[in-house]
């Protein structure tokens, strides 16, 4: 491993790439110092002073920056480490939590994480669009280098945040960082940590195409700077964390946890009944009863109640984003909870949404996941262009079958509920294919596959894991088991997950955080029916992927931006999103 003290300076789009070693190093009792000089023409010099340290396997660096002399334009200063010249880019897999994990296949051409930042052999991501300032990589021989930043701020301003790609910006007032990784152009891997945060936007680029005789597009770079002026000083740290992983997920797992530790993301307090009663009040009231048809709309304005300008809007629907079963199962605990008049009209409006759902919508095969308040008719979502998903009822479905045990425990009987639900993972059991997985969507109302894509087999493990608890036939177990091998064997070997947002066609099937806690659940049904603990241990290869999709470090929102305009609030904590 080399270190080099890195300088990009621009100026009317001149860009330069300036870099040096250390003129001098200091021992001292907590580590080394060490000063360089960066020379930017006749009148400007960087100097850097960087503080190492070693505490066990991290290697720390506390890093100024100061700017002797005036110039136009702007300057980011980084901390780059690099690898030994025989080491080559497809020789490491990336990792970057909630963007890249390894395998580029379901990420997309024109993400951070995606093919063609991995074809130009650059990878830049701000801080900021990470849930932890982390950037890892992990070798062919088990060892790992993880990038840190062990004190993150992420300042910035209105206009940066609203800024379109391609543009140049320049503002002593930006805290935000970005890690990544380079082929050098001498051999070998660089990687580390800069300020302010460049980085390469492909997705402003889709009008060009990509050719792949030719590679990737040149990307529309966010360019950020701090002003090259007289005094101007930069401060931060870098930590990297070195140490033998062994498999990807293991880094994945490892280099997450040592970021939490040094972190140490902050619990917010806060009345847990109040906020589970004032919302179960605000969902209850979202609940509309139209033309004998109840259910929640999909797009409503929470505020004023009124149902949005879409086409989709008026519809109730099953699982994914709309959950209308599963809101209605949230209302029947309540009510239980509250047996006075509050949790009675709450049980009322909870019966109402599953029986017309259950009177308007076919099961086998299903002929749609959801209906319009107004008409009763079926309506799917814009987003389903002519499919119908095996999530939306899946998810929902479980929720039903275990309100129903839940609701025969107490004394009350649904059998309509078990029926219709049976309907459903009857049909489904007949789609299931020889390597036990289930097509991703179907033609609504028909066994006709439209997308055969197996990304979406982690719903199926858990209804018919408690189809088999409820009737106590085998074949339930059965499928749901082959589900989970597939599962495992297609996924969970490699340690990352994906399919989650059904939103999409199978080319567009991404890696993302539902898909890992999706099949951390199948792995979960499937250990509480068998008791085998292989299934236990998958089970926490999901979920160490699923965590490190949770926020845990505070994204300030700039700090000149009109709070009314922000979605998210100024000052309100984003560890735990």
């Amino acid at each position: 491993i080399f270190t080099k003290e890195a300088v990009e300076t621009y100026s009317k789009d001149d860009i330069r790439q300036l870099a040096s070693g250390y003129r001098s190093l200091e021992t001292t009792a907590g580590g080394v110092i060490a000063h360089a000089e960066i020379a930017y023409g006749p009148e400007v010099t960087f100097h850097i002073e960087d503080r190492w340290k070693v505490n066990g396997a991290v290697l720390s660096v506390q890093r100024t920056v100061e700017v002797a002399g005036n110039a136009s334009g702007g300057f980011y200063s980084a901390v780059l480490l690099s690898t030994e010249p025989s080491v080559t880019w497809t020789d490491i897999d990336y990792l970057a939590p909630a963007l890249l994990y390894g395998d580029i296949a379901r990420n997309g051409d024109r993400t951070p994480g995606g093919k063609f930042n991995y074809a130009a052999r650059h990878y830049g991501m701000r801080e900021d669009w990470m849930p932890a300032p982390l950037f890892t990589l992990s070798f062919e021989d088990g060892n790992s280098v993880a990038v840190l930043n062990p004190s993150p701020r992420g300042d910035t301003t209105a206009a940066e945040s609203h800024s379109a790609a391609g543009t140049v910006m320049i503002d002593e007032r930006y805290q935000f960082g970005a890690l990544g990784a380079s082929e050098a152009a001498s051999g070998g891997v660089e990687f580390g940590y800069w300020l302010p945060g460049s980085a390469p936007d492909y997705a402003s680029v889709r009008s060009q195409g990509y050719a792949p005789r030719t590679g990737p597009p040149d990307p529309a770079w966010r360019r950020r700077y701090h002003p090259i002026k007289q005094g101007l000083t930069q401060r931060y740290e870098v930590a990297f964390r070195f140490a033998r992983d062994g498999r990807f997920s293991d880094a994945t797992r490892n280099t997450w946890r040592w970021a939490w530790q040094t972190l140490k993301p902050a619990v917010a307090p806060m009345d847990v009944e109040l906020v589970r009663r004032t919302l179960l009040d605000h969902l209850a009231d979202r609940v509309m009863t139209i033309n004998g048809n109840t259910g929640i709309p999909y797009l409503v304005d929470t505020r004023t109640g009124k149902i949005q300008d879409r086409m989709d809007a008026s519809r109730a629907a099953m699982g994914f984003c709309a959950k209308n079963i599963e809101a209605a199962d949230q209302l029947l605990r309540e009510a239980d909870r509250d047996p006075g008049p509050r949790g009675q009209r709450m049980r009322q409006l909870a019966l109402a949404i599953i029986d017309t759902f259950i009177r308007l919508i076919p099961m086998s095969p299903p002929a749609g996941d959801g209906f319009d308040l107004f008409t009763g008719a079926l309506a799917p979502a814009v987003w389903s262009v002519g499919q119908q998903f095996i999530r939306p009822p899946a998810e929902d479905l479980l929720v039903l079958v275990n309100a129903y045990h839940r609701e025969r425990n107490l004394g009350r009987e649904h059998p309509e509920w078990l029926r219709w639900s049976r309907e459903f993972a009857d049909w489904l059991i007949a789609q299931q294919r020889p390597d036990g997985s289930f097509p991703r969507s179907w033609k609504p109302g028909t066994s006709e596959v439209v997308n055969p894509d197996g990304s979406a087999t982690y719903v199926a493990p858990p209804l018919l894991v408690a189809m088999h608890r409820e009737t106590g036939e085998q074949r339930y177990l059965d499928a749901a088991v082959r589900a989970g091998e597939y599962l495992w064997a297609t996924d969970g070997t490699r340690g990352l997950f994906h399919g989650g947002s059904i939103d999409a066609s199978s080319i567009e099937v991404v890696t993302d955080g539902e898909g890992g806690h999706l099949s951390m659940l199948a792995f979960l049904s499937l250990y509480e029916a068998t008791k085998r603990p292989e299934w236990l241990e998958r089970a926490k290869v999901a979920a160490d992927y699923t965590e490190s999709w949770v926020w845990i470090w505070n994204v300030p929102m700039p700090a000149d931006e009109n709070d009314e305009a922000l979605h998210w609030k100024k000052g309100v904590p984003t560890v735990g999103v």
